[in-house]
């Protein structure tokens, strides 16, 4: 978690339900070595690092205030803000921390040997 308590978002595990059984299957091994070499939390801190220096986690934490103002703090839960804000956050995520975080991730995958 950031220092404001809120964690970016990564990918569920879960396979969606149109991935094929390849897909599936290189996903869940691409998810077990990063999680396994440590790999996974590295790209956690670098992400979260490149959002904080563009400015995104305010940006965020200012649309959970205003989604709290507008329904009024004792109405609203942590799950209520989550979801009200979750796919804006996700939308803004600057394209320069997309990109980067996919170059690191097609390099890891070269690095163990994982062809798409």
């Amino acid at each position: 978690q950031t220092s404001n308590g809120f964690r970016p978002y990564v990918h569920s595990s879960k396979p969606n339900k149109g991935m094929t059984a390849k897909r599936e299957e290189i996903r869940q091994k691409v998810n077990d070595l990063l999680t396994s070499t440590g790999e996974r939390e590295k790209l956690r801190d670098m992400i979260e690092e490149q959002l904080k220096k563009s400015g995104w986690n305010d940006k965020v934490k200012m649309h959970c205030k205003e989604f709290i103002k507008s329904k009024g703090v004792d109405n609203v839960s942590v799950d209520d803000v989550v979801m009200g804000v979750s796919a804006a956050a996700r939308s803004t995520v600057p394209k320069e921390v997309k990109a980067a975080t996919l170059e690191r991730l097609k390099q890891f995958m070269a690095k163990n040997n994982i062809e798409i």
